[in-house]
C-alpha cells in the first residue's frame, strides 16, 4: 500500500509547489509593475507625471459609479437565483410528490385511527419523508445552488478587468511602462447546506373538531385532503429549501461584490501613491528592482523554491 500511495504523494507535493511558485511569481510580476511606475514618475518630466495625475484623479472621482456598477451586478444575480433554483427544481418536486402520493396511500390503507391520531401519524410520516427527501435534494442540487456564486465571481472579475485595463492604458500613455495584466483571484466561499425545516399549516378548527368526525363515513374525502395536502407541502418546503440556499448564496454574492470593489481601490490607490515618488527615491527604487528580478529569475530556475526564502534573507544581508 506504501508502494502505492508513494507517488500520489510526490505529485502531490510536486503541484502544490507548482502553485505556490506561480503565486510568488505573480505577486512579484504585480510589485515590480508598481516600482517601475514609480522609477518612471521619479525620471519623466512634470507634464508627464501631472497627465498620469489627472486620469487617475478622473477615476478617484467616478469611482462611486463603479462601485454602484458592482452593486447593480451583484444585486441582479442574487436576486435571480431564487426563481431560477425553483424552476429548475419543478422535475424534482414532480417526482417527490408522486412519490408521496404513493407512498402515503400505503400508509393511510393501514392506519385505522380516528381522526387527530390520523393527523399526527400523518404529519409525522410526512415529516420523515420530507426531512430524508429534501436532505438528499440539498446535497445532490449544492452546484446548482452555488452557480450565482461563480457567475458572479466571472462577471465581477470582467468589470475589474476592464478597470484594471484602463489604468494601465493610462500609464502606458503618460509613463511609457505596461503594466502586466492582473490576476483577481476573487475568493469563491461556498456556503454550508441549510438545516431542512419542515413546517406545516393546517386547518386549527379542523384539527380540534376532529374527535367528532366519524371516519367511517368521511375516510375518503379525508384521504383526498390529506394526499392534496401532502403534495402541496413537497412543494411548498422545496421552495423554502431553494429560498433559504438563495439567502446563503446572496451573503456570498455580497461578500465577492466587496472584495471586487477592494480590489480595484487598492488598484488605484496605489498607482497614487507610486506616482508620488520623488526623483531622491530612484537609487532605492533601482535597487529593489533588480532583487526582485533576482528573485523572479530564481523562481523559474528548477528546484529553487525551498531555496527563496534563503536567498532573500542573503540578498537582505548583502544590502
Amino acid at each position: 500500500m506504501e508502494r502505492l500511495l508513494e507517488p500520489l504523494r510526490q505529485d502531490r507535493g510536486a503541484a502544490a509547489e507548482q502553485i505556490l511558485r506561480h503565486k510568488l511569481t505573480s505577486l512579484i510580476g504585480q510589485a515590480l509593475d508598481y516600482l517601475r511606475v514609480a522609477l518612471a514618475a521619479a525620471t519623466q518630466a512634470e507634464a508627464s507625471r501631472q497627465a498620469l495625475h489627472d486620469r487617475l484623479l478622473e477615476e478617484r472621482g467616478a469611482f462611486d459609479a463603479l462601485r454602484e456598477e458592482l452593486y447593480l451586478l451583484a444585486h441582479d444575480v442574487a436576486g435571480q437565483a431564487l426563481e431560477q433554483s425553483v424552476q429548475r427544481l419543478q422535475p424534482v418536486a414532480r417526482t417527490l410528490q408522486a412519490e408521496v402520493t404513493a407512498g402515503l396511500e400505503a400508509q393511510l390503507g393501514q392506519w385505522r385511527l380516528r381522526l387527530p391520531r390520523l393527523l399526527e401519524a400523518w404529519r409525522a410520516w410526512l415529516n420523515d419523508f420530507l426531512g430524508r427527501e429534501l436532505s438528499e435534494v440539498s446535497q445532490a442540487r449544492r452546484g446548482m445552488f452555488c452557480e450565482p456564486l461563480h457567475k458572479a465571481c466571472e462577471r465581477l472579475t470582467r468589470v475589474l478587468r476592464a478597470f484594471q485595463d484602463r489604468l494601465a492604458e493610462y500609464v502606458k500613455a503618460a509613463l511609457g511602462v505596461a503594466l502586466t495584466r492582473r490576476e483577481f483571484a476573487l475568493e469563491v466561499r461556498e456556503p454550508s447546506a441549510p438545516p431542512v425545516d419542515v413546517s406545516y399549516a393546517f386547518d386549527a378548527a379542523f384539527t380540534t373538531m376532529g374527535w367528532l368526525i366519524p371516519l367511517t363515513l368521511f375516510r375518503q374525502p379525508i384521504e383526498r385532503v390529506l394526499l392534496r395536502k401532502a403534495r402541496w407541502e413537497v412543494q411548498k418546503n422545496l421552495s423554502r429549501l431553494a429560498a433559504d440556499w438563495q439567502t446563503r448564496v446572496s451573503a456570498g454574492v455580497q461578500e465577492l461584490r466587496r472584495q471586487a470593489e477592494q480590489y480595484a481601490l487598492n488598484e488605484l490607490t496605489t498607482l497614487e501613491q507610486m506616482l508620488a515618488q520623488g526623483q531622491t527615491h530612484q537609487p532605492q527604487l533601482r535597487e529593489v528592482i533588480l532583487e526582485l528580478e533576482s528573485f523572479r529569475a530564481q523562481l523559474a530556475a528548477p528546484a529553487c523554491l525551498s531555496e527563496t526564502p534563503r536567498a532573500i534573507e542573503n540578498g537582505r544581508a548583502t544590502r
